[in-house]
């Protein structure tokens, strides 16, 4: 069976310290705060508030790395930042 390998381009690569909406295929699946990256594969996060589709999933304050290739990242602004 082939493998196949992601690639993310550097401008798409999420930033530790900041707030994004996580997204596969289209499908919005978390908030999620970046609590580490260091521009290599493996992202640690930790989910604010899942989507409505994904909320038996993923829970609020929950923890894990995440292959960052494979996912999409649309930054999130801080709300009381306005």
């Amino acid at each position: 069976m082939k493998q196949h390998k992601f690639k993310l381009r550097k401008a798409d690569a999420p930033e530790q310290g900041k707030s994004y909406l996580v997204s596969m295929k289209g499908d919005a699946l978390y908030e999620a705060d970046v609590l580490e990256y260091s521009g290599g594969c493996w992202a640690k996060v930790q989910v604010r508030e899942a989507a409505e589709n994904f909320a038996k999933m993923y829970k609020p304050g929950q923890t894990f790395d995440m292959k960052v290739a494979a996912y999409n990242f649309e930054e999130k602004i801080a709300e009381d930042a306005e």
